[in-house]
């Protein structure tokens, strides 16, 4: 199994990868970082689009997940311990994903970023794209841009074009939810075993579409009282709109999932200070991680592009998330540009149930070009 090293003490990442479309010598590659309990190979039905949009998707196993170094004794006792210990435990998960792409870029030498003739449209490069929880290891990255070393900083800036917050979740931005919000990780009827086995339905339901503007009144209740058990399963007459985890075969299912996880692992990552989450996504987008020269605060990478796409059709912690990104990009003018993108009838699994769509989507929005040998 292919595997990256990421550190001095033997720390591997697994990854699955497309290679380079044939041919091209000017496609984009983009790193793809899975979220909770899923791992990287939900991302397989994207792979066999990418040649057609000039692509070269990487997905990778985040810590603990299969091919993956799993966590020891001691990190998962730091990631309990005081905020300040716990900061520096989820910093390392951002190193970790800084060097897997470094360790890429040097092996297998991929197109660094060129500019074209046409306005907004660049060549090569590489684009880094967390979906759901995998936010909490791409912020990291960008949020502690200073503590990656300078050789890896550095060569970035000749590579790193865009990031993509896909369909991100609150608990990982250290986002807090509306009190009146459902989800099974927050039931406190539900023991860890229920929230686990509710998980696959909630997080993969096709809930109805919300009209009006985000942010609104009107919107905010909407989203909450469609996204409240029972569910309105009205569509599920529609083959294509049962929650995509229940109309996977048993085989897929297990191809792409990783139960024991959250007993090992995750609910412990969920559980750290959502300071310290929180202040990831701020050094990322809105408050920028700087270098200082002088008198001054120079922003790392300040040719990154932010793009954050929302499926309308998702759980409401992604919904609200949307909503909280933009508002806070509204408030906060100097830090990164946050571009916006709506997948209209989409549900929080689109690179699985559309993935022709959503490939094609990304091609276009990262402003790639098409191939020339």
């Amino acid at each position: 199994m292919p595997a990256a090293p990421v550190d001095s003490n033997g720390t591997v990442l697994y990854y699955e990868e497309t290679g380079a479309p044939k041919g091209s010598g000017n496609y984009v590659t983009l790193f793809l970082v899975h979220g909770t309990m899923l791992h990287g190979a939900i991302f397989r039905p994207m792979f066999q689009y990418a040649a057609s949009f000039n692509l070269r998707l990487v997905a990778l196993n985040s810590r603990d997940y299969p091919g993956s170094t799993p966590y020891s004794p001691q990190e998962l006792r730091d990631l309990k311990g005081s905020p300040e210990v716990q900061r520096g435990e989820i910093q390392k998960r951002g190193l970790e994903l800084a060097a897997f792409i470094h360790w890429f870029i040097d092996t297998e030498e991929i197109p660094p970023v060129s500019l074209t003739s046409t306005p907004g449209v660049l060549t090569g490069g590489f684009s880094v794209l967390g979906w759901s929880a995998g936010n909490f290891h791409t912020l990291s990255m960008v949020g502690n841009a200073n503590a990656i070393p300078e050789d890896t900083r550095s060569l970035f800036e000749n590579y790193f074009r865009t990031l993509v917050i896909f369909d991100p979740a609150l608990n990982p931005l250290g986002l807090q939810p509306p009190a009146e919000l459902y989800s099974p990780f927050r039931d406190q009827k539900l023991t860890l075993d229920e929230r686990t086995s509710a998980f696959p339905k909630w997080v993969s339901t096709y809930f109805p579409q919300v009209e009006g503007s985000p942010g609104s009144p009107a919107f905010h209740a909407a989203v909450i009282s469609s996204r409240t058990p029972p569910y309105d399963t009205s569509d599920d007459t529609d083959f294509r709109r049962i929650p995509t985890l229940e109309r996977m075969t048993p085989e897929q299912l297990a191809s792409v999932t990783d139960v024991g996880v959250m007993r090992r692992s995750q609910y412990t990552l969920q559980a750290t200070d959502e300071n310290v989450r929180r202040s990831n996504l701020w050094r990322a987008i809105f408050a920028c991680e700087g270098e200082v020269e002088g008198d001054t605060k120079q922003v790392v990478w300040p040719a990154l592009r932010v793009q954050l796409v929302w499926c309308d059709r998702s759980h409401g912690d992604c919904v609200m998330t949307m909503q909280e990104l933009v508002r806070a990009s509204a408030l906060h003018k100097h830090g990164r540009n946050l571009e916006v993108y709506r997948m209209e009838g989409s549900n929080h699994f689109a690179h699985w149930d559309e993935p022709e769509r959503f490939t094609g989507l990304l091609a276009e929005i990262i402003g790639n070009a098409p191939s020339a040998s």
